[in-house]
């Protein structure tokens, strides 16, 4: 991290205040934005989800998203959140899982119809089993 930020301050030829320690970079990077690369999101596929709704309102939408892909992690963990991005991002962004969150809000809101029957019908055999035999 510090090594990005000595390269923007070098680049830009001027000190970028709070980016003395990696910890600071972060929050000033997640916060505040630093020159050229803007805002950071770091954090869940939901926070990543959320900034870039964001972005798109207040933009009125676009049509091509690109991330900025900088060696601050192991390739392992950066192909992890490529990954994670791919899988519960861009479908979220996409609406391609509209249909499928549709579905499990439905079952969600309407469990007890069927898990209680099937609760029910469940004890009511086993309480038959029992009395006949």
């Amino acid at each position: 991290m510090l090594d990005l930020v000595a390269y923007i301050e070098a680049l830009g030829g001027v000190r970028l205040p709070g980016c003395a320690t990696a910890a600071g970079a972060v929050r000033r990077w997640t916060e505040e934005g630093l020159p050229a690369f803007g805002r950071a999101v770091i954090g869940t596929a939901e926070d990543a989800v959320e900034r870039i709704g964001q972005l798109a309102r207040k933009t009125g939408g676009f049509g091509t998203f690109l991330i900025l892909q900088l060696d601050l992690a192991e390739p392992a963990a950066a192909l992890h959140s490529l990954e994670l991005f791919a899988e519960r991002v861009v479908p979220r962004l996409t609406g391609t899982t509209d249909a499928r969150r549709a579905s499990l809000d439905w079952a969600a809101r309407n469990g007890e119809r069927f898990t209680g029957a099937l609760r029910r019908s469940t004890e009511q055999a086993i309480a038959r089993k029992g009395e006949v035999r």
